[in-house]
C-alpha cells in the first residue's frame, strides 16, 4: 500500500473528495495523455500552453510555476517554439526580459486537448442517469462558488497579490 493510501480509505468527505478526484483525474488524464502524446505534445507542454492562453509569461515565471529548473522550462518552450505553438517577444516592461504567448496553432493545439479530456470526462460520466449527472453538476457548481481556488495563492512575479492564471485543469 502506498504511504497515506490508507488515509484516503475512510467516508469522511475529505477521504472521498481526494480519492474521487485522484481516480477520475487518473482516468481520465491516461486516456487523453496517450492520445495527446500521439498528437506530439506532452503533458508538461499541455500545462504551459493551457497556462499561457490565460495569460502571456515569462519563461522563469513558467518555471516557478511548473516547479521545474530554467533550463528544463528552456527546452520545454524550445520545442513548443519549434512546433509553432508558442512565439517569443520582447517584454515591453523589460526590454531584457522574453514574453511568451501561443500562437494560432498553440490555441488549437489547447482546444484539442481539452477537447480530449472533455471526452474522458464525459466517458467517466457515461454510466450516471442524466438525473444523477445534472445533481452532480449542482453539487460541484456549488462546491465551485464556495470554495477559495486560487484565492490564497499569489503570483511569485506579482507583488501586487492577483492570482495567478487559472488553469482549466
Amino acid at each position: 500500500m502506498i504511504v497515506g493510501e490508507e488515509l484516503l480509505d475512510g467516508s469522511s468527505p475529505e477521504a472521498v473528495l481526494l480519492r474521487v478526484i485522484r481516480r477520475a483525474w487518473s482516468e481520465i488524464s491516461s486516456t487523453a495523455l496517450r492520445r495527446l502524446a500521439a498528437a506530439g505534445l506532452t503533458p508538461q507542454q499541455l500545462f504551459v500552453l493551457d497556462y499561457l492562453c490565460h495569460q502571456k509569461a515569462q519563461p522563469s515565471e513558467l518555471a516557478r510555476w511548473h516547479h521545474v529548473g530554467m533550463s528544463s522550462m528552456s527546452s520545454l518552450i524550445d520545442g513548443l517554439v519549434a512546433r509553432g505553438l508558442v512565439e517569443r517577444h520582447q517584454d515591453p516592461g523589460d526590454r531584457r526580459a522574453v514574453l511568451l504567448t501561443p500562437t494560432t496553432a498553440g490555441r488549437e493545439m489547447m482546444r484539442e486537448g481539452v477537447s480530449v479530456l472533455l471526452e474522458g470526462a464525459h466517458h467517466l460520466l457515461s454510466p450516471l442517469s442524466s438525473e444523477q449527472r445534472e445533481q452532480l453538476v449542482q453539487a460541484l457548481l456549488q462546491f465551485e462558488q464556495s470554495a477559495a481556488f486560487g484565492k490564497n495563492r499569489r503570483n511569485d512575479n506579482d507583488r501586487e497579490g492577483t492570482p495567478a492564471a487559472e488553469s482549466r485543469f
